[in-house]
């Protein structure tokens, strides 16, 4: 299929939902389209990305090159991935047939909360956020190591659901990471929305006396098990994360352990 106006029968055709937006801008010279899902981009973003470019813009050309300067845009060949690119939070721009994907997904919640679960006496009181990249940020400013590396997967046949696994290339061990990626991709469920669903179909043990992994909400927790070699999986939607592995001391311990003296912290 070539990228002209046909693109917008294609896009009918596949996606009937009523927050699909087309809106079709020009600035005298010639006409854009945008495609997005109201309900899930940033409006200001789409303003700010698109509409202002393109008002500076005297050709085609010369409005490529500035969506091409901007690190969230990228050129789009294949029309079959149209459908799921508008399903993560992009908008679709359709003009002199090209076409480019821009990011400009609407955070719904990535402030920090208060601990409620884990809380300490005189430490941090943050907790992650539901938005993995404020999470991620939180943990690199506690842990600010060139050796902490982040790895992208999705689970859920329908739900499609972002994980990171966050680790330390220079401390983890091989065999657990390996090992963890491929209780990852052993997922079978249309749905995954929380850590203690997703710990339970990573487990092939049904039945156990003590669970594999920990489940966390604080990041000064996740900094300091990730000294210690172990891996992190963060959710999208979710301000938790799993630790793994994990073993029968650490369901044990709590952060006042470390931030109290020995007989404060045990009284």
């Amino acid at each position: 299929m070539k990228l002209n106006k046909d693109i917008e029968c294609y896009i009918g055709d596949q996606i009937k939902s009523r927050d699909l937006e087309r809106q079709s801008l020009t600035n005298g010279h010639f006409e854009v389209d945008i495609y997005f899902f109201k309900s899930l981009c940033d409006l200001a973003l789409i303003r700010s990305c698109i509409s202002e470019p393109l008002l500076k813009s005297p050709s085609p050309e010369e409005f490529a090159k500035k969506l091409n300067s901007v690190l969230s845009c990228k050129r789009l060949d294949d029309v079959d991935q149209i459908q799921s690119k508008l399903l993560q939070g992009k908008a679709l721009i359709n003009f002199d047939s090209q076409l480019w994907a821009l990011t400009v997904a609407d955070t719904i919640n990535n402030k920090p909360a208060q601990a409620t679960i884990e809380t300490t006496v005189q430490g941090p009181s943050l907790t992650l956020a539901e938005n993995r990249m404020a999470s991620i940020n939180l943990i690199r400013q506690r842990y600010p190591s060139s050796g902490l590396l982040v790895m992208e997967k999705s689970v859920g046949k329908i739900s499609q659901t972002k994980l990171s696994i966050l680790y330390d290339e220079q401390l983890v061990k091989e065999r657990v990471l390996q090992e963890l990626l491929q209780q990852i991709d052993r997922i079978n469920a249309d749905i995954v929305q929380s850590h203690g669903q997703l710990d339970n179909l990573m487990s092939q043990r049904k039945i156990r006396l003590f669970p594999s992994m920990l489940i966390t909400e604080r990041p000064d927790r996740i900094a300091l098990n990730l000294a210690q070699g172990k891996v992190i999986v963060l959710m999208e939607g979710s301000p938790y994360a799993l630790i793994a592995p994990a073993v029968f001391f650490d369901f044990m311990a709590a952060m006042d352990d470390v931030y109290q003296s020995f007989l404060v912290s045990k009284t």
